[in-house]
């Protein structure tokens, strides 16, 4: 038997351009950037190469994240481990009333239980973590809480790197 389509058929054959930054964002790299980056016409690109988050680059890690992550939950998608389908509607986002039957079901779990669950195939499931940096505290979004390990890795970011990026 034929295993389903996990993409839209209009994926298929497209692959996204990478762009090597050889370790720096330097003139030539910022050349080849701007053409992905105009706003009158953006297209996805893979920066490879590029030094912006140095500090998770060397460190971070499935064990590291699930250490420092904490145990607040985070939005999932749980779907057959053999389709792998996580399309997925909020119903209170669906203003136009429109039918749509679940693909994946939605449901909430730490991250060292995403994991958990990830690495164990006894349920006959794959899930999928929709929302790492926020966290739910009952019918509050927010922003996640990690602890201060993982907080300065995410603030040693190169902000003069990062705003370079944003003004191509």
């Amino acid at each position: 038997s034929e295993i389903p389509r996990r993409h839209s058929l209009e994926f298929v054959g497209y692959r996204c351009p990478v762009v090597d930054a050889k370790g720096a964002l330097s003139p030539n790299t910022m050349q080849e950037l701007r053409k992905y980056m105009d706003i009158r016409n953006p297209m996805p690109c893979v920066i490879k190469n590029l030094p912006l988050f140095q500090r998770s680059v060397d460190s971070w890690d499935v064990e590291y994240l699930a250490q420092h992550m904490g145990d607040q939950l985070y939005h999932t998608f749980a779907s057959s481990r053999d389709e792998k389908r996580f399309a997925y509607f909020f119903d209170e986002r669906n203003e136009g009333g429109y039918e749509a039957p679940p693909i994946a079901e939605a449901c909430k779990m730490t991250f060292k239980e995403f994991v958990q669950k990830q690495r164990d195939p006894k349920d006959g499931r794959a899930y999928y973590l929709q929302t790492p940096v926020l966290r739910y505290e009952g019918d509050q979004v927010t922003c996640a809480k990690f602890d201060e390990r993982l907080e300065a890795d995410l603030h040693a970011m190169d902000n003069k790197m990062m705003q370079q990026l944003a003004e191509l």
